[in-house]
């Protein structure tokens, strides 16, 4: 199972590296990574838990319309159908309202929809950041990894200790066969978060 296969890399990590992953950057890892290699490719299909990649990424930090906030209560809750009533109002001019409503549709797999939503609440607001995290997962599943790189890379430029980031970045820098950038990416992951809780994944 490559999750375990991914752990016992953390393991030796843990016993033995040479990072100093305060000094190592998203965008370092990119330029060395596209510096020796044109694009990545997936090994493997994986299925993934979509409840537990979004676990603490649902909800926007701060949500300025009320109507908005009840409806991400509502995706919390599994009440998917009112969150997508009261969001489809105003996803045309509210950021988290688009990013709200890109999620529903990226957790009924309907990824063309949730790409084009996505990719507007960032377009209406660059702080959305959310909305990369969730377009970084939906090319990972995939399989276009070099997609996903770019977004899961542009968000940790903005926020370099978002730890979720960090992992799904080392993850398809794993699956695609570079380990010592997933070695780096977990490093990084261990001195934010030691305590961090791994997602796990299905073949």
């Amino acid at each position: 199972m490559r999750l375990l296969a991914f752990l016992f890399i953390l393991s030796g990590i843990l016993v033995q590296v040479e990072l100093n992953a305060q000094t190592t950057t998203a965008t370092d890892l990119k330029n060395k990574f596209t510096s020796t290699s044109s694009s990545m490719k997936q090994n493997k299909n994986k299925t993934k838990n979509k409840a537990q990649s979004m676990a603490g990424n649902i909800r926007p930090d701060k949500i300025e319309s009320p109507v908005v906030k009840e409806a991400f209560s509502d995706i919390e809750s599994g009440d998917y159908t009112d969150a997508q009533n009261q969001l489809s109002t105003f996803a045309e001019s509210d950021a988290d309202a688009a990013y709200g409503l890109g999620l529903l549709h990226y957790l009924n797999d309907e990824y063309p929809e949730a790409i084009a939503l996505l990719q507007a609440a960032f377009d209406l607001d660059s702080n959305q950041t959310d909305a990369l995290y969730v377009l970084g997962l939906i090319y990972a599943e995939q399989g276009d990894y070099d997609e996903a790189e770019n977004f899961f890379i542009e968000l940790l430029e903005r926020d370099p200790r978002h730890v979720d980031a960090w992992y799904e970045l080392g993850f398809i820098y794993y699956d695609a066969g570079y380990t010592d950038y997933a070695d780096q990416c977990l490093a990084i992951i261990m001195e934010i978060d030691p305590d961090y809780q791994f997602n796990s994944y299905e073949d």
